[in-house]
């Protein structure tokens, strides 16, 4: 699935990590999205919840510190990605 440069924000990233915990999604491309903290921690919380995807791509998407964190843990505990 891939939603890069569409101005998704963090409300865009909330669902999107909604659809993360029930899907059999296996690449998710989201580069380019003004997503902040907030919607980084929802997608973390999205890939925890999540067996199946296996290539995760954000890029530019200028989350901050905490939110890279928080992806990156999430990252960390998945098994495909």
């Amino acid at each position: 699935f891939g939603c890069s440069y569409v101005n998704l924000g963090d409300d865009g990233a909330v669902s999107i990590s909604l659809l993360l915990r029930g899907t059999r999604l296996r690449i998710l491309t989201l580069y380019g999205n003004n997503i902040g903290v907030r919607g980084a921690r929802a997608l973390a919380d999205g890939l925890r919840q999540n067996q199946r995807l296996q290539e995760l791509n954000l890029g530019a998407i200028e989350c901050g510190v905490e939110g890279e964190v928080a992806l990156c843990e999430a990252v960390e505990c998945h098994p495909w990605i």
